[in-house]
């Protein structure tokens, strides 16, 4: 059986970086796909030799403030290791060693049903992120402001640069503020909230962050950017987090906790829903119409509560836990990925029927299985791209969805762009690969769309550059640190027409490549 990467279109050769998607049936200057300018987050901004607590003078302090620092900071774990390792090894150090004795022998039972629970709390946030090479990579994350061209990246020393003036509109340079707080450690996820002019919520090893982070206005006023530090008892690290749709509320997860929190922002009050089974929850999103959280767990586990009366649905004995999901623009199809398969598969909701039930069975939509290009790609004959998903978005409009592919799987180094067709229920055809700079590999991705219905893809690298590629405005970032743009203009994208059958030659949508040197 051929592969379903089969009829993509084959993957540049290296030296050739992508730049945005075009149809054949009519030609764009190269020059006017660059909308957005690139951004470098360079190696001289992070500096990993120093500690944060190093730019102040050293002093005295008694056991018991550094223990409710610990506690306030970190929860009661460090708190309690903090008396245990105290010197004077009094009484107090006793019952410490005997409170993470038990906490300990508590674990080692519970580790057996889910090894996870053995993890350090920063081994679970790089086990639980979306992003692949998070502890090494020097942009770790990005996230597109839904109405200005705002880009928020996560730098590797848990530092957070919005920059904004990124469009080539903007007669103006590029404008940018340093978010950064003694608490921020263990970055795993961040989203700004829809309907508010800048609140970007930040999910973390300790805890949330909410900062005021405008980047025209906020150069010299770091301090009073942040908002508010929220932290519940039994839920840390947070590695997930999803506004809903008004942005009245935030849903955030921990894989130690079999409870998701619905935190009213405004107010700041966590409410708790908790089910029985699954290890924790790894994973949420909002649904697109308010309705729906999907919810996914560390086992081969999720579910979907339905938000007017809190009940949900479970799905089980799937064949891992699921690492990656987004919903359509509507809410009616929710596509995700497990551990370990190399297939995307969908559910669908049947809104005919009173309460909108989903589908009692998931289907298979697209196979990534390996495939290995033999024409024009390599002098080695050819290049092998598939494997399993390490995270994946879909753009707004329901018409594009960007795949990063596990870093253990060939072709690693490519974004695999899918088409989705939603006209009649849902069909996902192969589109093309966006390939970054020599060495580099893709490390995060996120879409805007534009007020003219034009989606652009933005990639952070393993090089840690930040760039664009013009598949609808998607945001990529590369290893190397390079943020790169890529607006994306298929044939008849606006309306969701991406035909179904694609004729050799005829209505295809090509992803536009130059050489190094010119791009």
């Amino acid at each position: 059986m051929a592969s379903f990467l089969a009829s993509s279109e084959s993957p540049q050769p290296a030296g050739f970086v992508s730049v945005g998607e075009i149809g054949v049936s009519y030609v764009i200057d190269p020059q006017s796909l660059h909308l957005y300018k690139d951004v470098t987050v360079g190696k001289d901004l992070v500096n990993e030799s120093t500690s944060k607590k190093s730019a102040f003078l050293p002093h005295q302090e008694t056991k018991w403030k550094k223990a409710f620092c610990s506690w306030r900071d970190n929860g009661m774990y460090q708190a309690l290791e903090v008396l245990a390792t105290d010197s004077d090894d009094g009484p107090s150090a006793k019952v410490a060693q005997l409170l993470l004795t038990a906490y300990h022998l508590v674990n080692s039972i519970a580790g057996r049903f889910y090894p996870h629970y053995l993890l350090s709390p920063l081994e679970l946030c790089e086990k639980y992120s979306t992003t692949d090479d998070w502890d090494g990579a020097i942009a770790k994350l990005i996230c597109w402001h839904p109405e200005f061209d705002w880009i928020a990246i996560t730098r590797q020393d848990d530092s957070i640069e919005v920059k904004g003036g990124l469009s080539y509109g903007h007669n103006r340079e590029i404008h940018s503020c340093v978010l950064r707080d003694s608490r921020q450690v263990g970055i795993t996820c961040l989203q700004w909230r829809p309907r508010s002019h800048a609140m970007l919520a930040v999910g973390m090893e300790s805890g949330l962050l909410l900062w005021n982070a405008d980047p025209s206005v906020m150069q010299s006023r770091l301090a009073s950017s942040l908002l508010r530090y929220d932290r519940y008892p039994g839920h840390v690290p947070v590695t997930s987090l999803s506004f809903s749709p008004d942005g009245h509320f935030l849903v955030s997860a921990c894989p130690v906790n079999s409870a998701m929190l619905i935190w009213d922002v405004t107010l700041g009050v966590a409410t708790p829903l908790q089910r029985i089974g699954g290890g924790g929850v790894s994973l949420v999103s909002w649904s697109p119409d308010s309705l729906r959280v999907f919810a996914a767990t560390p086992s081969p586990l999720f579910r979907i509560w339905e938000c007017n009366r809190w009940s949900c649905e479970k799905w089980s004995n799937l064949s891992g836990r699921c690492v990656a999901a987004s919903w359509s623009p509507v809410g009616e199809y929710l596509l995700f990925a497990m551990e370990g398969d190399h297939c995307i598969y969908y559910i669908h909701c049947d809104r005919s029927q009173q309460g909108s039930s989903f589908s009692a069975t998931a289907v298979k939509c697209a196979d990534l299985s390996t495939y290995t290009f033999e024409s024009g790609t390599s002098p080695s004959g050819g290049v092998s791209v598939g494997g399993r998903v390490q995270s994946m978005v879909w753009d707004s409009t329901g018409e594009t969805l960007a795949v990063i592919l596990t870093k253990d799987s060939p072709g690693h180094e490519f974004v695999a762009i899918l088409h989705t067709n939603l006209q009649s229920g849902i069909e996902v055809i192969p589109g093309g690969f966006v390939r970054g700079l020599v060495g580099e590999t893709p490390v995060c991705v996120d879409f805007k769309v534009t007020a003219e219905g034009q989606s652009i893809l933005a990639t952070v690298s393993s090089a840690n550059t930040l760039c664009s590629v013009l598949v609808r405005h998607l945001l990529q970032a590369w290893t190397s640190g390079r943020i790169s743009f890529s607006p994306m203009k298929g044939v008849g994208t606006s309306g969701n027409n991406i035909p179904s059958s694609l004729p050799t030659g005829l209505n295809r949508t090509h992803l536009y490549s130059l050489p190094t040197e010119q791009s």
